[in-house]
């Protein structure tokens, strides 16, 4: 009987091998003779497990390598019956069945078939071993073709697996992580975007997620509860209610809170839910039937400031938590407790922004006989920069008023303390100075001399002195828009010369210029917030909007412009709207 051999090997190749005998192999030597090698020899230095079992089923001889990976003892222990070796092993395909030791390779290829590289998880059922394997198996015939023994090799993937699950695992958390960085730096509302963060969590690291955060006044809230199942939802949240936590509780969300340590529990303490439960029978049976199995808690920090905690509950999925899983939500919890953070600063310092803004603008608007007036005010940009526009309107004398409108450059700190200048400085110089044209000339000079040195504002000063059946409306513009009057008749025109932006240079051109407003007639003061951000000019577009509101009030006809402007939110983005409306009643 010969041996068919391939260049490469037969089992390379993976067909069938037709041998009378498996003693020895040779090849030719110079004088033709054979040099004969030891099966066992080659056998045993090949580093995969590879075992020969004969047509009935024994096992006639396995290497060093496969005896080590499974186990079994030397020759003559492990000549036995292949379904008395495997009766301690439990064997799994890639999806979790049970593979039957006649659909495992070697059953097969003592059938006759050749198979190759089938993967699967054998477990020792007395739990000390566990291997992850990939075999093939090939059948030897005879001359006949009967089947007179199978050869089988067995690769242990049990560290390169465990390996690629590692980084796979380390990939997810990564990517996890990320993807809850990107949803809590896209928002400043905080709640919004930690209850986003917290469903991310389920269900591929929790089967429960809750957030708490810590009020200003030490109150503990429940934020947000997570979980796949609505209905659990919303019954985690009436136990809460009715069972609100302990806040002197030695372990648990208390504890995390008071003392900002984490807890991992891979296994929840049934003492903890005794002492949980002891007086409320009814939560423990609620408790029990959710099937709880092990949790995590962290605090969420910031400036070493606990602001709260977040909690991972596993329970249907029976999954444990573990150290790596711990160091993933303190992760989580650190950039969690900054986005609070910087929510809070957010909100305090546009509260600031607000108080402030509402300072620099007049908090009550006077009444003039004869004349009926509206203002408009729609500042753009972040909550906590204050904007750069303003406006005052206030007595000067018998039967004289004063109105202002202008623009600081920028936003913020700076603009608020041109702002402040602007106000205080032309009232006060109101008091004496008469012409509009010099209390501009005054506001520049002041500008100069105690404003940052980048700054400079626009405005319009208009001295309104009322007359039986008319208004004289004197005003004077640095470097601002020119005011729009609106005729009784219908028509529509821009009135002043802009003059010179005020606080960049020592003299400033400045004029003043007059112009009478009849019963029913109209004059419309406004920022460059209108006029910047539109397809047309500012005074265009004015034109066109004031011809249709002939016949309106000074409301009215605010409002129908402001109306025209809002509808077009992206000219306007970024900068503020002011404005001012004055008609003479009919």
């Amino acid at each position: 009987m010969a041996v068919h051999r391939a260049p490469t090997g037969p089992l390379a190749k993976g067909r069938g091998v037709t041998t009378g005998t498996a003693r020895a192999f040779g090849e030719p030597t110079s004088e033709g003779s054979a040099r004969p090698y030891d099966v066992d020899d080659v056998i045993d230095s090949i580093v995969d497990g590879v075992a020969l079992v004969d047509a009935t089923g024994k096992v006639i001889r396995m290497n060093a390598a496969h005896v080590r990976m499974f186990g079994f003892g030397p020759a003559p222990e492990y000549r036995r019956h292949i379904s008395e070796l495997a009766a301690d092993w439990e064997v799994r395909d890639h999806e979790g069945r049970p593979v039957g030791l006649e659909e495992r390779p070697v059953g097969r290829a003592l059938r006759g078939e050749v198979v190759r590289d089938v993967e699967s998880h054998a477990r020792r059922l007395d739990g000390e071993q566990t291997w992850i394997v990939s075999q093939s198996a090939f059948p030897v015939t005879d001359e006949n073709g009967i089947v007179t023994m199978a050869v089988v090799i067995t690769r242990d993937l049990t560290d390169l697996r465990r390996a690629e699950a590692e980084a796979e695992e380390t990939q997810a958390r990564l990517s996890f992580l990320a993807e809850a960085t990107r949803i809590l730096a896209g928002s400043l509302d905080f709640e919004t975007t930690l209850a986003q963060v917290a469903r991310l969590t389920i269900p591929q690291f929790a089967d429960w997620a809750s957030l708490d955060v810590v009020e200003d006044d030490g109150s503990v809230r429940q934020l947000v509860v997570a979980h796949h199942d609505p209905g659990r939802v919303e019954l985690a949240r009436e136990l809460r209610r009715r069972y609100p936590i302990d806040l002197d509780a030695p372990y648990g969300l208390a504890n995390v809170l008071r003392t900002g340590l984490p807890e991992l529990y891979p296994s929840i303490p049934q003492e903890m839910l005794d002492e949980a439960t002891t007086r409320n029978p009814e939560l423990r049976e609620v408790i029990e039937d959710l099937g709880l199995t092990s949790a995590l808690m962290v605090p969420l920090r910031a400036r070493d400031q606990v602001l709260g905690a977040l909690t991972l509950v596993y329970a249907e999925s029976g999954r444990r938590y573990d150290q790596r899983d711990l160091e993933l939500a303190e992760s989580l919890g650190q950039r969690a407790g900054v986005a609070i953070d910087n929510s809070r600063l957010y909100r305090d310092r546009d509260h600031i922004a607000k108080t402030l803004q509402a300072a620099l603008l007049p908090a009550r608007l006077p009444t003039i006989s004869g004349v009926e007036w509206a203002v408009r005010y729609v500042p753009f940009g972040e909550g906590h920069d204050v904007g750069g526009d303003f406006y005052d309107v206030f007595g000067t004398g018998e039967d004289t008023w004063a109105a202002m409108i202008g623009d600081v450059c920028g936003k913020g700190a700076d603009a608020a303390a041109v702002m402040g200048i602007a106000r205080f400085t032309v009232r006060a110089l109101a008091q004496y100075e008469r012409r509009p044209s010099a209390i501009l000339a005054g506001l520049s000079q002041a500008i100069l001399e105690q404003a940052p040195s980048d700054r400079f504002a626009t405005a319009c000063y208009a001295r309104l002195t009322v007359r039986p059946g008319r208004v004289r409306v004197t005003l004077s513009l640095g470097g601002h828009p020119c005011p729009v009057v609106m005729r009784a008749d219908g028509s529509v025109k821009a009135v002043g010369r802009p003059g010179t932006l005020l606080g960049l240079f020592p003299d400033p051109v400045l004029s003043d210029d007059v112009v009478d407003l009849q019963p029913g007639e109209a004059i419309v003061f406004y920022t460059d917030g209108i006029e910047r951000h539109a397809r047309e000019s500012g005074e265009d577009i004015l034109t066109r909007l004031l011809q249709r509101t002939t016949g309106l009030d000074a409301e009215g006809i605010a409002q129908r412009v402001m109306d025209e402007v809002m509808s077009e939110p992206v000219r306007i983005r970024g900068d503020d709207v002011a404005l001012l409306v004055f008609r003479v009643l009919p």
